[in-house]
């Protein structure tokens, strides 16, 4: 995980975002059957700004970084469910 991390920010600052950070996304493990259980994803949302672009151009440059990161990674290392200003 910390590996495809390190990809996804990469391509982050690559499209010039600046990382604030993250945090791990609160859940309720314990209304998941023992099946569901073992299979929970790890679920965290990521903090990024851009000095100068907002509106349609911020937009995609968050669709390009994430683009790039999913070609290099497979689903089961990372999945970026959305990366979006809206």
């Amino acid at each position: 995980r910390i590996e495809a991390k390190c990809k996804f920010e990469k391509a982050l600052l690559h499209e010039g975002f600046e990382i604030l950070g993250y945090r791990i996304v609160p859940v309720n493990p314990s209304v998941l059957g023992k099946n569901s259980q073992k299979t929970e994803p790890w679920t965290e949302q990521i903090f990024v700004c851009h000095p100068s672009h907002t509106g349609p151009q911020l937009e995609s440059s968050l669709y390009i970084a994430r683009k790039k990161t999913e070609a290099k990674l497979t689903y089961d290392s990372l999945y970026i469910c959305s990366l979006s200003t809206k």
